[in-house]
């Protein structure tokens, strides 16, 4: 595993169940910094112990569905068993969010 795989995959382990960051804040809380771009292609490699389904888009959205549906389904899935709370529009709830 390269260093800036470990970086991430140390930064989404750090988010508490219940809470999602989204890619652009496990970007910036990375050493060094990286792009949401750069986190989402790290995290579609992500070893399966890693909670993957805690790394969201930005606005609380899950951009997993525009690639596999199915995968979004399974996060939202998961999420849901950690009380993470959708709205109305299917984005998750501020309140949720945490803060590196």
């Amino acid at each position: 595993m390269t260093d800036l795989q470990n970086e991430c995959y140390r930064v989404v382990e750090a988010i508490p169940v219940g809470k999602v960051m989204t890619y652009g804040a496990v970007g910036r809380a990375m050493n060094p910094p990286a792009t949401p771009r750069a986190v989402g292609r790290l995290m579609r490699f992500a070893p399966p112990e890693i909670p993957w389904w805690r790394v969201v888009g930005a606005g609380g959205l899950l951009p997993i569905a525009k690639i596999d549906p199915a995968a979004a389904q399974e996060q939202r899935s998961r999420l849901e068993e950690e009380r993470v709370t959708f709205g109305p529009s299917g984005t998750i709830l501020e309140s949720h969010f945490f803060v590196y």
